[in-house]
């Protein structure tokens, strides 16, 4: 090693511009580089990969689309009821619904109401779905309900109401609807929808109102590829703009879009202010010690030149960096200042006992020079043995490190020289070697021959004094405990944590989140095993162990199920005499039968038994509606049942 390192301190003497020039070029290449990389928001990119709730839990959240979700949470300013709310959230969305960005809507969903049935063409299909695949709706509870809209005097009472509403003022918006379904049968379906949503609100009207009817939620899916952080950035800031102009209410946003957005914003800030912070530390020391400035240029340059080059390399082989390793920049610092210390010490020693440059130079690289490469090559393995972790997050913060503590030895020993060399020849040649002298000098800062004089004298009370504290210590860390909320990992201080809290609080009591993800090859397997699952849900509901839940059956029955409703429906109900009973009411109260011709195959779909259900229900108005509980890959369906407890 003493040959290389002779060699090395040789080629700082004779060519040291062009060393300087060299890894000048890489430090512009390493700061393009470094311009280019990201941050991964993904916390669940930190984790092992193998089986396990963790793994569900990610591919969870990764399939659900939860990067593309943004939840507005609106407030009035002042006191205002809840119509007034209702009003100016109306007014935000159809804002939201004006955004366009490179031309189109960002938007793919909003969603601020349990159902949008009052929307003729939503409920058109939903009716349509209804009349034509009854069985895949109604449940057992419903068909006593059922049987007694359909005897001759309910079905006469309903006509009525439907001809009184029709010489009303709001006639022309209620017609369509009283066409579709004069006997109100869609309730079936909108009661079924109400208990989809994840979020406990007021029961008293369609609007995602808080139970005190102070704040409004709305639900958007975004078109925005994850990780093209400067297209969501244009989008938060559109919407920033509607909240100005929307000035008595204020906007909370939250979700994993924005989180995502904040959480690179308060990275890289941290990144930023770490290394800077560190940099300076270890400068102003430098110089406390050594009454030079320009020594700072010998420590900092190689510093920043290693720092970069090393984020040079993560870009070039992950292209982001995540969490964990994004902290690795100040602690590269710390290391990699000792290398630097040690080299210039024993340089300023020689010069300061009347040694040239060049023989100084040699005498640091060769003597002092190989002690140094060996603490940074056994610095290197300690870390590198981290990348055997299972955890992703440790794996590349171990490389980071390991491989910037590589790019800073090296630079040090490259860099720092050279450097040393233009410098005093600089010097020698303007000012003289009279200067020079005057430069180096014992240095008086540190006295080290103090705490000598205490080893030699008091070394068995020093021994005695760590044993004890050792003991103390390892007592006390029998008693650590582990954090188990992965959550805390995350930056707290930012505003979408802050509205993800209240919209918890307000919106769903307050209450923890459990996930049961069903596999299955087709949709009406996975509605049998979601069944038997809900079965024991209800018991664990009934015994007060779980609060409540939300799933895909919710919604809809399995084909098992369906065709037992079906049976029973035909045993309770002559849907044939129902009929005829509709056709002689409505024909009595003057209507037309024609104008209840969609109503009237429903009497006829019972009978039938279509196969053309899934296919119906592949529509965007039902996609939106299962999106948050279903999930096709590929072959495989899969859906997931929320849990509040």
């Amino acid at each position: 090693m003493s040959y290389l390192l002779k060699k090395i301190a040789k080629l700082s003497i004779l060519h040291p511009r062009k060393i300087i020039f060299s890894f000048f070029v890489l430090f512009i290449l390493g700061i393009i580089l470094t311009g280019r990389i990201k941050i991964d928001t993904d916390f669940f990119s930190l984790f092992p990969k193998e089986e396990g709730p963790l793994k569900v839990l990610a591919e969870n959240i990764k399939d659900m689309g939860a990067f593309n979700h943004i939840y507005f949470l609106l407030e009035a300013k002042q006191d205002k009821n809840s119509s007034y709310l209702i009003k100016k959230s109306e007014q935000f969305v159809s804002m939201l619904k004006e955004i366009k960005i490179n031309g189109k809507s960002p938007f793919t969903q909003i969603r601020y109401k349990r159902t949008d049935f009052a929307n003729k063409k939503s409920f058109s299909l939903w009716a349509y779905i209804f009349f034509r695949h009854p069985e895949r709706f109604i449940e057992k509870n419903d068909i006593k309900w059922i049987k007694r809209k359909l005897t001759s005097h309910a079905i006469k009472k309903e006509l009525l109401i439907d001809k009184r509403l029709l010489t009303t003022p709001f006639s022309l918006k209620i017609k369509d609807f009283i066409k579709i379904d004069p006997l109100g049968f869609t309730k079936v379906i909108k009661r079924r929808v109400e208990t989809t949503s994840f979020f406990l609100s007021d029961k008293k009207n369609d609007y995602f109102l808080s139970n005190n009817g102070d704040m409004m939620l709305i639900q958007t899916a975004i078109n925005i590829p994850p990780y093209d952080m400067a297209t969501l950035r244009r989008l938060l800031s559109h919407i920033k703009n509607i909240e100005v102009k929307l000035k008595d209410i204020k906007i909370g946003i939250t979700g994993g879009a924005s989180i995502a957005a904040a959480q690179e914003k308060v990275i890289k800030r941290d990144i930023l202010i770490t290394i800077t912070t560190s940099l300076l530390g270890i400068l102003l020391l430098f110089f406390f010690a050594y009454r030079r400035w320009i020594t700072l240029f010998f420590i900092g340059f190689p510093l920043i030149i290693g720092l970069h080059l090393t984020l040079g390399v993560a870009y070039l082989l992950f292209g982001k960096l995540n969490i964990l390793a994004a902290g690795f920049g100040a602690i590269l610092m710390g290391l990699g200042v000792d290398f630097a210390i040690h080299l210039y010490d024993r340089f300023h020693s020689e010069r300061a006992y009347g040694k040239t440059s060049e023989e100084a130079l040699i005498i640091s690289l060769t003597k002092t020079g190989s002690g140094v490469i060996t603490a940074g090559l056994t610095t290197i393995a300690a870390f590198l043995t981290i990348t055997i972790s299972d955890v992703r997050g440790i794996q590349e913060f171990g490389f980071m490190v390991a491989i910037g503590v590589f790019f800073c030895l090296l630079t040090i020993i490259f860099v720092l020289p050279s450097s040393l060399i233009i410098l005093d020849r600089h010097h020698e040649k303007k000012r003289g070697k009279a200067y020079i002298e005057s430069i180096y000098h014992p240095l008086k800062v540190l006295k080290p021959i103090y705490i000598a004089s205490l080893i030699r004298f008091h070394h068995r009370l020093i021994i005695l004094f760590f044993i004890i504290i050792s003991i103390i210590m390892g007592y006390f860390s029998l008693h650590v405990k582990w954090e188990k909320d992965f959550r805390n990992l995350r930056p707290k201080e930012i505003d979408p944590y802050q509205v993800y809290e209240k919209l918890i609080h307000n919106f769903r009591g307050g209450y923890e989140q459990a996930y049961f993800v069903i596999k299955a090859k087709n949709m009406d397997d996975l509605l049998s095993c979601e069944e038997k699952v809900i079965s024991q849900l209800k018991k664990l509901k009934s015994k007060n162990d779980i609060f409540s839940y939300f799933s895909f059956s919710s919604i809809l029955n399995s084909k098992e199920k369906a065709n037992k409703i079906k049976r029973m429906l035909l045993e309770e109900i002559d849907f044939k005499k129902a009929k005829e009973d509709f056709i002689n009411e409505a024909n009595n109260l003057g209507f037309s039968v024609i104008y209840f011709d969609h109503f009237l195959k429903f009497f006829d779909n019972i009978y039938n038994n279509y196969d053309d259900f899934w296919e119906i229900m592949d529509k965007k108005e039902t996609k939106e509606l299962l999106s948050p509980f279903l999930v096709k890959k590929g072959t495989e369906v899969k859906s997931v049942i929320t849990i509040l407890y």
